[in-house]
């Protein structure tokens, strides 16, 4: 299987291509459904389930920390405007 270089459609502009490791690690424990019983599995979807959400909710901060940040000096900014008419 070869990887495709271009970015998804889906992607979000300057999005990367490249997989992240702490998400390809998760998904590797997938593998391990096939080894081992199913009682296990339960276990192993909440690691991986875990382990995503917190990749998802580093990846928000980062950029919820760009745009927010914006968008409170542009609110702050009117606010002043507003105050002072």
């Amino acid at each position: 299987m070869t990887e495709d270089p271009t970015p998804s459609a889906d992607a979000p502009a300057g999005a990367s291509s490249e997989a992240d490791p702490r998400v390809e690690r998760a998904l590797g424990r997938m593998g391990e459904l096939a080894g081992s019983a199913p009682g296990d599995h339960v276990e192993i979807y909440d690691d991986v389930h875990r382990s995503l959400q917190e990749v998802l909710a580093q990846a928000a901060e980062g950029t919820a920390a760009g745009v927010h940040g914006a968008e409170d000096d542009q609110t702050l900014g009117a606010g002043a405007e507003d105050a002072g008419r």
